[in-house]
């Protein structure tokens, strides 16, 4: 109701008291407006210039006719140590005002979803209207699920007529009201076919570019943060977990998403997904139980949530967090186990070319068994590839510099022998042959690009030379000669 039109009990007037309503009569009154055809709803218009965003319904003399609802807030303040002994008719009574405030928070949202019904089907919609009406809805089915008493049937008998409205109005693609769609959607834990679609939906509003900052809402990130980790067991499809971290991925691009998405809570729940699927994966290997379905589902996960680390981890401020959850610890199985996942792959060494920017981090990091030999085999891979991904080759080499700079046991394992020393001199070289048929800037000098992978490949073998046992060999290599003249 509006503003001139909602009054507490207390603030009727005393000589007005035969006009006001029990909780029973109330209720039959409100029922009775709702479901009459004849019952007018005022509602907003494109040209509306009224202040207030919901209209009341129309009512004859609504003054003389206060419908007087008890509140579920001052009904649950009262002491237990203050009531008088129940009598059977105060146990009516108090079941009445139950049901009266139940049907009455339902006859709230119903007569906005009227509201936003009638709107909805005018030729000049109003969104921006729409979207307020929206969330009076969402702040009503909060309410409801706040309020203890209000049965289960209650609400499934009504969320039904609420989830229709709302899903009608995704058509409009109006970024705010879809959001606040899902945010009711979530509300009435919606679950199988319905929220994979409701997902999908969200996620065409993110990938369109400037709706990442409709998404700084922390409720409607702990839904969709639920829904990414939600096993099947849960009522959550695939498809729909896998569009939910979509949708985390693309909106966390934007700082203050990052933020709100960089809690103790969401990276503790990301690392104990990030366990479990190293886990499946590590004690599979074999092939025995999990399908090559399984692994591409799992990978389908795993490129969502990675991205999303991969943007999280740009900001330094939330590392702390990251060392804490042994991200990068957890990370480094996947390097292995999924090779085939180029996304995956290349996100997590995203994630590694920021932390590894961390003297906490190179230590970490360094101590996992085979890291450098991993990261080496990594290069190999991306040199080898028809098309090379400098983005990634830069980035692998970045790594590796960060990781050597103050370990001489890692310097030792990228160069463990003489024969290892040669095989790094013609990984370097060959990044400087791709490098030289890289196109030219118009000075005849080479790109920028170009300058900063030379840079970090011969990073790395600078950054060997203090080694007692690595520096040696590199200065009896001959090939390494070949690479410092060209």
């Amino acid at each position: 109701s509006s503003s001139s039109s909602s009054s507490s009990p207390s603030s009727s007037s005393s000589s007005s008291s035969s006009s006001q309503l029990d909780s029973s009569s109330a209720l039959s009154l409100s029922l009775s407006l709702l479901l009459s055809e004849e019952s007018s709803v005022a509602v907003l218009t494109s040209n509306s210039s009224s202040s207030s965003p919901l209209l009341a319904m129309s009512l004859p003399d609504t003054d003389a006719m206060a419908l007087t609802l008890p509140s579920w807030s001052s009904r649950h303040s009262s002491s237990p140590s203050s009531l008088s002994p129940s009598t059977g008719e105060e146990h009516e009574a108090a079941a009445a005002a139950a049901a009266a405030e139940e049907s009455g928070l339902w006859l709230a949202a119903k007569i906005i979803i009227r509201q936003i019904d009638a709107a909805r089907q005018r030729r000049n919609v109003n969104k921006d209207s729409i979207c307020v009406l929206c969330n009076a809805v969402y702040v009503k089915v909060k309410e409801i699920n706040a309020s203890e008493s209000v049965p289960q049937e209650e609400t499934l008998k009504n969320r039904k007529k609420v989830l229709s409205i709302g899903f009608r109005l995704l058509p409009l693609k109006h970024p705010q009201t879809s959001i606040c769609v899902a945010k009711i959607a979530f509300e009435l834990h919606v679950s199988g076919a319905n929220l994979k679609n409701l997902v999908k939906t969200i996620f065409s509003v993110a990938q369109t570019p400037g709706n990442d900052v409709f998404f700084a809402d922390e409720e409607l990130l702990s839904h969709l943060t639920r829904t990414m980790l939600a096993s099947q067991s849960d009522g959550v499809v695939l498809e729909a977990s896998v569009y939910a971290g979509g949708v985390l991925k693309l909106a966390s691009n934007h700082r203050r998403v990052a933020e709100l998405l960089a809690t103790e809570d969401v990276i503790t729940r990301i690392a104990g997904f990030l366990r479990s699927a190293a886990q499946l994966l590590t004690h599979s290997a074999s092939g025995a139980q999990l399908t090559d379905r399984n692994v591409m589902d799992m990978g389908s996960q795993l490129v969502q949530i990675t991205g999303i680390l991969r943007n999280l981890a740009e900001h330094s401020q939330i590392h702390s967090l990251f060392m804490t959850q042994h991200i990068s610890k957890l990370l480094f199985p996947f390097l292995s186990c999924m090779p085939r996942e180029k996304e995956l792959i290349f996100n997590i060494i995203r994630v590694y070319s920021y932390l590894t920017q961390d003297a906490p981090f190179q230590e970490t990091l360094a101590l996992e068994n085979g890291c450098a030999a991993q990261l080496l085999e990594l290069i190999k891979r991306c040199l080898a590839a028809p098309d090379v991904e400098r983005d990634l080759l830069i980035r692998l080499w970045f790594i590796i510099g960060n990781l050597e700079e103050d370990d001489d046991d890692f310097r030792a394992a990228v160069v463990p022998n003489s024969g290892a020393v040669e095989e790094l001199v013609a990984l370097v070289s060959k990044t400087v042959d791709i490098v030289g048929i890289a196109p030219l800037e118009a000075s005849g000098d080479l790109s920028e690009e170009s300058v900063d992978i030379l840079g970090k490949a011969v990073r790395v073998l600078a950054n060997l030379c203090p080694s007692a046992s690595v520096g040696p060999m590199l200065v009896s290599s001959k090939s390494l000669f070949q690479v410092v003249v060209l």
